[in-house]
C-alpha cells in the first residue's frame, strides 16, 4: 500500500505565524480575523503608550520620590480605590452581564472609551491639589472596573465568534501572544516618549491628545470590521427596516456596516424575550411554545417552559415583523432568503429573560 501525505487547506507557513496565529490559519478563523486583529494590535499599542503617560502622572501625585509622603496615606488611597472597583464590577457585571455578549461590538468601544476616560483623569490629576487626588484615583479605578468587566466579556464573545474550528482556546491564546508583543514594543516606545518629554506637561498633553484621538480611530474601525450572521435585536430591526423599505435584505456584511456601535438604535417600541405575562396585553400571535401581547410600545414575548432555540428566534422575529407592521406569512419568506445570504438561525445573541408562562390556547 502507498501512501501520500496531502495537503487538506492552505496555510501560513513559518515560525512568526506558528507562534501568533492559531493552528489552521486562515481556514480555522473567521474571515475578519486578520482585519480585527490588526487594528485591535494598533489600538493596544496607543493604549500602552496613553498608560505610561497617565502612570508617571499618578507616581508623581502619590509622591513616589517625595520624602513627605507615608507608606499610610498611600496604603488608604490603594484601599480606598480598590474597594470602589470591585464595587463597581459587581454592579456592573449585574446591570449589563446579559446584553454585553448580544451587543459585543458596542460594549467592546464603550471599555476603551471608559478606558481613555480613567487615563485622562489620572493624567490630570498631577495639576489639581493632593488633597483631591484620592477621589480622583477613585473614579480612576471605578472606570477600569467597568473596562476589566466590558472588554474581557467582549473578548470572550468576540473569540467565539473568531473560532471556526472548535479552536476558541487557540484563538484566545495567540490573541494574548499577540498583546504581550504589542505590549512589549509599546513598553519600549513609551520609555522612549517619557523619557523625552516626561517633564513637560504641555507636550504630555498635546502627544496624549493625539495618542486619544488615534486609539479611538483604531478602536472603531476594529469593531466595525467584525461581520457576525448571528441577528441580535439590533441587526434584526434593521434587517427588517430595510425588508420593509425596499422588500429586500441587506448582505451579512452590510448588515454589521448598519449596525452603530457608539450609541444605541433607537426604536419606538421595546421588545422583551422571556417577559411575564400581563392580562392587559393585546394577544397578536401565539402558538404552542409562546405568546406575544403588545401594550402601548411595549410587545412582550412570553415564552413556554418547552421552547426552543429556534422558538426564541421565530419569536423574536414575528415581534420585529409586528413593530415594523410587516404581515406574519413573510416570515418564511425571509427566512429563506436570509439563508441564501448566510444568515444564521442561532438564538444565542439574543437576551432572554428569566419568566415563562403556561397557557391553553
Amino acid at each position: 500500500m502507498h501512501v501520500k501525505n496531502v495537503v487538506i487547506a492552505k496555510q501560513q507557513t513559518g515560525l512568526l505565524a506558528e507562534i501568533f496565529l492559531p493552528k489552521g490559519y486562515p481556514a480555522s478563523v473567521s474571515d475578519d480575523y486578520i482585519a480585527y486583529q490588526f487594528w485591535d494590535s494598533a489600538q493596544a499599542l496607543c493604549s500602552s503608550v496613553m498608560g505610561a503617560l497617565s502612570a508617571n502622572a499618578v507616581f508623581k501625585g502619590i509622591g513616589v520620590g517625595d520624602e513627605g509622603a507615608s507608606a499610610l496615606s498611600a496604603t488608604t488611597n490603594w484601599i480606598l480605590r480598590q474597594g470602589l472597583g470591585k464595587c463597581a464590577s459587581i454592579t456592573f457585571a449585574y446591570r449589563s452581564g446579559a446584553a454585553i455578549g448580544t451587543d459585543s461590538k458596542r460594549y467592546r468601544l464603550l471599555a476603551d472609551i471608559v478606558n481613555d476616560c480613567a487615563l485622562t483623569i489620572n493624567l490630570l490629576s498631577a495639576h489639581v491639589s493632593p488633597s483631591i487626588r484620592p477621589y480622583i484615583y477613585a473614579c480612576s479605578s471605578v472606570c477600569w472596573a467597568i473596562v476589566g468587566i466590558a472588554g474581557s466579556c467582549t473578548r470572550t464573545a468576540l473569540t467565539i465568534h473568531q473560532a471556526r474550528a472548535n479552536n476558541a482556546a487557540d484563538v484566545q491564546a495567540k490573541d494574548q501572544s499577540q498583546e504581550t508583543l504589542v505590549e512589549l514594543l509599546g513598553l519600549a516606545v513609551s520609555y522612549f516618549i517619557v523619557s523625552l518629554i516626561g517633564n513637560h506637561p504641555i507636550a504630555v498633553l498635546v502627544l496624549f491628545a493625539i495618542f486619544i484621538a488615534l486609539h479611538l480611530t483604531c478602536n472603531y474601525t476594529a469593531v466595525k470590521c467584525v461581520t457576525q450572521a448571528t441577528l441580535n435585536l439590533t441587526r434584526a430591526r434593521l434587517m427588517l427596516q430595510r425588508f420593509k423599505g425596499s422588500h429586500s435584505l441587506p448582505s451579512v456584511a452590510e448588515l454589521n456596516q448598519l449596525e452603530p456601535v457608539i450609541l444605541k438604535h433607537r426604536t419606538k417600541f421595546t421588545i422583551t424575550l422571556g417577559a411575564k405575562w400581563h392580562d392587559k396585553l393585546d394577544v397578536v400571535e401565539t402558538s404552542d411554545e409562546y405568546i406575544i401581547g403588545m401594550k402601548g410600545t411595549n410587545i412582550n414575548v412570553c415564552l413556554t417552559e418547552a421552547a426552543t432555540d429556534d422558538d426564541v428566534f421565530d419569536a423574536m422575529m414575528i415581534a420585529v415583523m409586528k413593530e415594523h407592521e410587516i404581515e406574519r406569512n413573510e416570515l418564511d419568506d425571509i427566512k429563506g432568503r436570509m439563508k441564501a445570504i448566510g444568515y444564521s438561525f442561532s438564538a444565542d445573541h439574543l437576551v432572554v429573560e428569566k419568566y415563562r408562562v403556561a397557557f391553553n390556547k
